[in-house]
């Protein structure tokens, strides 16, 4: 399960790299369906933790209420694709599904966690 959704993860930030300027009518078919399949994934995956876990187990795991904030910010950008402040917004939140395989690959998981443990002392910086 998890190197599917590691695989999806990969897919879909490849995905989202190739987005260019003025994409034929073809290339734009084929990103669609292919962010639409991984936005399905992904609420797949937040559903069948949710029922696995319940919501107690659930949102006590910092990593599951991140998979649901994507989620669910990605779902909000399909309701208003035309507003640009919105896209851009969602645009950037399904960038963050590439944080999703820091979770994945331990190594990386402790450099995020040592990053996001130091903000508080940064913000005092500033």
């Amino acid at each position: 399960f998890t190197r599917v959704s590691a695989l999806c993860v990969l897919g879909n930030v490849g995905v989202l790299l190739a987005d260019h300027a003025e994409p034929t009518m073809n290339w734009q078919l084929v990103t669609d369906s292919l962010n639409h399949f991984f936005f399905a994934e992904l609420c797949g995956e937040v559903a069948i933790n949710l029922a696995a876990y319940g919501f107690g187990g659930f949102f006590s795991d910092s990593w599951k209420v991140f998979d649901s904030f994507v989620a669910s910010v990605s779902f909000i950008g399909y309701f208003y694709p035309g507003a640009t402040t919105v896209a851009v917004f969602v645009r950037a939140s399904r960038a963050l599904r590439i944080v999703r395989l820091m979770r994945m690959i331990s190594a990386l998981r402790v450099i995020l966690e040592t990053i996001i443990s130091s903000l508080p002392d940064l913000i005092n910086i500033l």
